[in-house]
């Protein structure tokens, strides 16, 4: 029989399998479909397989069945699985408590045949099995190695570039070197040698579990080439009106400090306070990260703090 569970993060999931493992550990099925437990445990661990995606999945789920299962065996009524298992075995505490620790003691001492892994995992040992079948040496070793397969990669797109069908491509990324190079940025489009490029980092990002979550969506974003386009159009604009945004909001606040004869030794921190943040605005050098003390007016010498935060809030408009 074949059970499917589908649900939407934190609905339970984990606590259903689990529950489900530890039925399996403690108890069987007869031949009239009736649920019983076991007399003795008799390592039904080693008939049990359990398969998760990732190593932080199959660690959690068996930190969670032998915590279950400890407090089954201690402390049993305080197990929130107590009152099902008493249900569908048709059994009292003392027995589910009884098998419960006679099948934690067998699962501890018996750990490595606890078959809790990955997929890949699973698959190499099954691989492993059958490696005279497969023509294969016992002792190979499976690499994954994706420094190695991006470099391949983008040493194809390069020998592809000539294509008449990668004009676009090709365009694309002297466009891109020729902006990185005008507005002064490191920048690199380079061979497998050098460990670092931004083609190789924009690589990496397709390996990651963000990208492939919306990986569908992407693709079918993007099959219009002409998509990216506009995106990048898009996001130059934005982003020439920001800055424009922010020089005219630290010229508007250079000037009231000049109205007002401040200067950065009047504030905490003095050649070093947040005054020099604005300068970095006016002049087109951008510092996104903010010490602690921007937006707070620490002033000396005498001048009222709550009075020229005032001042700044009146002639510098506020932006979402």
């Amino acid at each position: 029989m074949l059970h499917i569970y589908k649900a939407s993060a934190g609905s339970g999931k984990t606590y259903t399998l689990t529950l489900e493992y530890i039925k399996l550990l403690l108890g069987y099925r007869d031949e009239q479909g009736r649920y019983r437990l076991y007399r003795k445990s008799d390592a039904q661990h080693r008939r049990i397989l359990a398969v998760t995606f990732t190593n932080k999945a199959t660690e959690e789920m068996k930190h969670r069945i032998v915590f279950q299962l400890d407090i089954l065996a201690h402390d049993t009524e305080k197990s929130p699985y107590v009152d099902g298992l008493m249900q569908l075995f048709g059994c009292t505490v003392e027995q589910i408590r009884g098998i419960a620790s006679e099948t934690l003691y067998v699962l501890l001492h018996d750990f490595s045949y606890f078959n809790i892994s990955t997929i890949d995992r699973f698959f190499q040992q099954v691989l492993r099995n059958f490696t005279r079948e497969i023509g294969l040496q016992g002792s190979f070793e499976i690499e994954m190695d994706n420094d190695f397969v991006t470099a391949s990669a983008i040493d194809r797109m390069y020998s592809e570039l000539s294509d008449v069908d990668q004009k676009g491509l090709l365009n694309w990324l002297i466009h891109y070197a020729e902006e990185r190079i005008e507005s002064g940025n490191w920048w690199s489009l380079g061979n497998r040698s050098e460990r670092k490029d931004d083609l190789r980092e924009l690589a990496g990002e397709l390996s990651k579990e963000t990208y492939k979550l919306f990986r569908n969506e992407i693709l079918s974003q993007i099959k219009d080439k002409s998509v990216l386009d506009d995106y990048l159009k898009e996001m130059r604009r934005i982003r020439v009106e920001f800055e424009s945004l922010l020089r005219k909001l630290g010229e508007a606040a250079m000037a009231v400090l000049e109205r007002y004869g401040l200067s950065p030794d009047d504030f905490k921190g003095k050649g070093r306070s947040w005054i020099q943040y604005l300068k970095k605005i006016v002049d087109g050098k951008w510092v996104f990260i903010l010490p602690r003390e921007i937006g707070q007016v620490d002033i000396v010498a005498g001048i009222d703090r709550k009075a020229i935060k005032n001042l700044l809030e009146r002639q510098v408009p506020k932006h979402d």
